[in-house]
């Protein structure tokens, strides 16, 4: 047995590797017995590997083959680097075959390392150790670029968890794949790796692009909660601040995607009677940057007419008044707030030691006096992260900042939530947990 870097030759057997990496037992029938639609997801596929910048691509695979040349057994790899714009790509060639929500997927690899997609060998060839070998050599090629090796396993397959595990394999977090849950499992070098190597961060680094960590939580969050539907007109508030900017970065993202598709617009109000000024011209041109048509609104609100309410009541009230109305009369039917997971806990906070209730904000809610849905993609995501890549992009150029934000009761449990956190680590996830319980 010889292992080789594949040629566009062995595209179609590249492409039974893929298939029977997914679970599909498809090797099994190969090749007498494949027919219908298995075969022309086979033939899609290996078109598919045939080009350069593809997932699966030829130039991405290694292959182990007898002495006579046949191929035995072949492994996927690449750098995750440019995972987002090689997954556009194939998805897009593989239109039709895709029924399921590929934007509910994870983003399987990240910036700095190298994934193992996809082995697989042959029934006749298994129990030699073929598949050993080929990730042993998919192990030196992370070595040799000093990069950590990562692959994805399926929980309930012990044998493959085994396999990598005995191979310095450990499990270091979750995917969601395919519709599938799987452990994402990284080389124990990583660490090593990541430090000595100063072209790639720290595994610490809580923002990896916007391809990571934030992106995640971002996806994670549109398929649990039901965020996005095909053909969505949504309309993104954008108030200027870290919360927004990173909002409208993730969805100008995902608009791209073709599937759901969706069109995203921004829209930021100006109080006219609040001393509070937010750089229009940065915001129109970080708009212009993303792709995404910006629409700048007016409003004010006279405080001696309710004199029971606070000016920070009455101008989110008119704020959103305007919002809402510009977005039914230009044909939106969703409207996307910026609120993380800390306004989420600080709000339940806020209405259990007020309001002597437990509730809070929901990730999606129907409302009840406009044909609008209010979505908050960022409910999973934690503020610190999105003020860790706002920091470093420099996101935000505020001119004067509202005087009265620091004077209310949501900054009081936002930073109750913040020593609740700090003395016990787990209170975060607790406290969510007990909010999904009461939306039930």
């Amino acid at each position: 047995m010889t292992i080789r870097k594949a040629t566009i030759d062995d595209a179609p057997f590249i492409a039974l590797v893929v298939v029977e990496a997914l679970g599909d037992d498809i090797m099994e029938r190969y090749p007498e017995h494949i027919g219908g639609q298995d075969r022309r997801r086979l033939e899609l596929l290996a078109e598919s590997i045939r080009q350069d910048s593809t997932l699966y691509s030829w130039r991405h695979s290694i292959i182990a083959q007898d002495e006579e040349g046949k191929p035995l057994g072949a492994l996927v790899l690449y750098r995750g680097d440019g995972y987002m714009q090689m997954r556009r790509r194939t998805f897009s060639m593989l239109d039709e075959l895709i029924t399921f929500d590929v934007e509910s997927m994870d983003a399987e690899a990240q910036p700095g390392e190298l994934y193992l997609d996809s082995i697989a060998v042959l029934p006749h060839a298994r129990g030699k150790g073929l598949a050993r070998q080929l990730l042993q050599y998919g192990i030196g090629i992370a070595r040799e670029k000093c990069l950590p090796a990562v692959l994805a396993c399926e929980p309930n397959n012990l044998g493959a968890k085994a396999l990598y595990e005995s191979l310095g394999f450990k499990h270091d977090g979750d995917l969601f794949i395919f519709g599938h849950h799987y452990l994402r499992m990284e080389r124990a070098e990583k660490l090593k790796l990541r430090v000595n190597s100063p072209a790639h961060p720290p595994i610490s680094s809580p923002y990896r692009g916007i391809e990571g960590v934030l992106t995640r939580l971002f996806n994670k969050a549109c398929t649990a909660y039901g965020l996005l539907a095909d053909g969505d007109r949504i309309l993104l508030a954008l108030s200027g601040g870290k919360d927004s900017l990173v909002m409208a970065q993730l969805m100008a993202e995902r608009a791209r995607i073709f599937r759901p598709s969706i069109c995203v617009e921004a829209v930021h109000v100006v109080m006219d009677n609040v001393p509070y000024q937010t750089d229009i011209l940065h915001m129109q041109a970080f708009c212009n940057a993303l792709g995404i048509p910006l629409h700048i609104l007016h409003t004010s609100f006279d405080e001696s007419t309710d004199k029971r309410r606070t000016r920070c009541f009455l101008c989110a009230r008119y704020r959103r008044k305007a919002m809402f109305d510009f977005a039914v009369e230009h044909g939106f039917n969703k409207v996307a707030l910026g609120h993380h997971q800390d306004d989420f806990l600080a709000t339940m906070l806020m209405n259990l030691l007020y309001e002597g209730s437990f509730h809070s904000m929901r990730p999606s809610m129907p409302m009840e006096h406009y044909p609008l849905t209010i979505i908050r993609p960022l409910c999973l995501v934690p503020e610190k992260d999105i003020a860790s890549h706002a920091a470093e992009a420099q996101l935000v150029r505020q001119i004067a900042p509202c005087p009265y934000e620091d004077r209310t009761r949501r900054s009081e449990m936002e930073r109750l939530s913040q020593s609740l956190c700090t003395l016990h680590p787990e209170s975060r996830q607790s406290m969510w947990h007990a909010l999904e319980k009461g939306w039930g």
